[in-house]
C-alpha cells in the first residue's frame, strides 16, 4: 500500500537533516531535498515549583470554585480540597474569606456545602518505605471511603487514624479551626487524624457537617434510582402509600 519513508541523519553539532520518500504500489519516488534543522546545544527554561510561595497564577483559586460548582450542579459529588503547602494561619484565613465571598451567593443548593478543605500537608510512607510530602486531601478521601464502606456515608469521617502518615509538614494553631471551616490534620496520641469533618458552609448549620451532605447525596441517588419505577404509575393516594412504604423499607435496610 501507499506509505512514506522518512530518513533522519544527525551530523555533528546538534544539526538534524530530514528527507522524505513516497512509496506507492512498489514504486519509490526519489528522495526529497534534505532540510537541516539546528538544535541549540543548551536550552534555557524556567521552572516554577508548586511550592513557590509567590506563584504567578494562583491555580487553586480558579480550580476550587469551579470544582465546587461542578459538585453542586451534579448533586452527587463531594470535593476534598487542600491548600498550598506553604499556607499558614494568615494566608489560610484570607483565602477562605475570598472563597466564601465568591460562592456564598449560591445558596440553592449551597455550593460551599459540597466540599471540605484539609490542611496542612503530611509526610507519608509508601509501600516501599519511601517518605513523600503530599497534600492531605487524598488521605481524607481514603478515610471517607473506608468509613462509608464499613459504617455508612452518614457517619462523620473524623477521629480516624491516617494510615501511612508519619509527620506533619507544619504545625498550625488550633485557633484556625475556630474562625474557619478548615479541617486541621493533627498529631494526636492515637496517630495523625482530623478531629473535625466540616464542609465549607459556615452559614447553614444543617449543612455544616460532611456526613450530612454525603447522606443527602446518597438519598438523592437513591431517589433517582428507585423513583424511575413509579414514573408512569397513575397518581393517587395508593401510589403515595406505595412510594412511602418502599422508601421506608429501603432506609431501614
Amino acid at each position: 500500500g501507499p506509505g512514506t519513508s522518512i530518513d533522519i541523519q544527525r551530523p555533528a553539532g546538534g544539526r538534524y537533516s530530514y528527507r522524505v520518500q513516497t512509496l506507492i504500489g512498489g514504486q519509490k519516488s526519489p528522495w526529497s531535498a534534505p532540510i537541516t534543522i539546528e538544535i541549540p546545544t543548551s536550552v534555557s527554561c524556567t521552572l516554577q515549583s508548586v511550592d513557590d510561595p509567590t506563584p504567578s497564577i494562583a491555580v487553586h483559586e480558579v480550580v476550587h470554585p469551579a470544582l465546587l460548582q461542578l459538585c453542586a450542579a451534579s448533586g452527587q459529588l463531594f470535593a476534598a480540597l487542600s491548600l498550598p503547602r506553604h499556607y499558614r494561619e494568615q494566608e489560610s484565613r484570607k483565602y477562605l474569606s475570598r472563597l466564601s465571598t465568591t460562592l456564598a451567593p449560591e445558596r440553592s443548593p449551597s455550593t460551599l456545602s459540597y466540599g471540605a478543605i484539609y490542611h496542612p500537608w503530611v509526610h507519608s510512607r509508601d509501600e516501599r518505605g519511601a517518605i513523600a510530602v503530599i497534600p492531605p486531601d487524598g488521605v481524607a478521601v481514603g478515610v471517607m471511603a473506608a468509613r462509608a464502606a464499613t459504617r455508612g456515608a452518614w457517619v462523620a469521617p473524623a477521629n480516624q487514624n491516617y494510615r501511612g502518615v508519619v509527620a506533619l509538614d507544619q504545625r498550625l494553631a488550633g485557633a484556625l479551626e475556630d474562625d474557619t471551616p478548615i479541617n486541621l490534620v493533627r498529631d494526636e496520641p492515637q496517630g495523625f487524624m482530623a478531629l473535625r469533618a466540616d464542609t465549607l458552609d459556615t452559614v447553614d448549620p444543617d449543612l455544616r457537617l460532611i456526613n450530612v451532605r454525603r447522606l443527602l447525596i446518597l438519598l438523592r441517588r437513591l431517589a433517582l434510582r428507585e423513583g424511575a419505577t413509579y414514573a408512569f404509575e397513575p397518581n393517587g393516594s395508593a401510589l403515595r402509600r406505595l412510594v412511602q412504604s418502599r422508601f421506608e423499607g429501603l432506609l431501614r435496610s
